[in-house]
């Protein structure tokens, strides 16, 4: 339970996600988003 989120998506779950956040928040917003959490 305590265990970190391993963030290293392959790349249609990747894919997948940009789509999907696109959709919700807008591209920009999104990419920066994904860029955030990609970086931690």
């Amino acid at each position: 339970m305590g265990k970190p989120i391993d963030v290293t998506l392959d790349q249609d779950v990747y894919d997948g996600l940009v789509k999907y956040l696109e959709q919700e928040f807008g591209s920009a917003r999104a990419k920066s988003l994904i860029v955030n959490v990609a970086v931690r």
